[in-house]
């Protein structure tokens, strides 16, 4: 659990707030805030649902006090209106030291899911 209320959690469902430009990276979008790629997409106002969390990603650097602190990866699955998934995947941190970050002022949480189950009898 992040010490952080504000981080996103999975289940929540939540929409992005200002345009933030996205890079697909086989075949799953990456929040990019460097945007001189040509290859990027706008995904403000879409709803996505957090799927998994996580805290990892740090690291150290090339000099002796270069030390990058893990930061909180949110998975997050699009669906439309209807709450049906899209197949759209985006993966970005909401805290640490990184270039694929959405704080979570950039977020708003609209809701939440909850998942059901099919039985198949085989």
């Amino acid at each position: 659990m992040p010490r952080n209320p504000n981080l996103l959690q999975v289940g929540q469902v939540f929409k992005i707030l200002k345009p933030h430009l996205v890079r697909r990276r086989d075949g799953k979008l990456n929040v990019e805030t460097h945007r001189s790629s040509n290859d990027v997409e706008n995904i403000a106002d879409t709803l996505w649902v957090v799927a998994s969390t996580e805290m990892s990603g740090g690291g150290t650097g090339h000099g002796p006090h270069d030390v990058y602190p893990d930061g909180w990866g949110v998975r997050a699955t699009q669906v439309d209106g209807e709450g049906v998934p899209t197949g759209e995947t985006l993966f970005f941190r909401q805290s640490g030291c990184f270039t694929n970050e959405l704080l979570p002022e950039d977020v708003e949480v609209v809701g939440v899911a909850t998942p059901t189950y099919q039985l198949r009898i085989l």
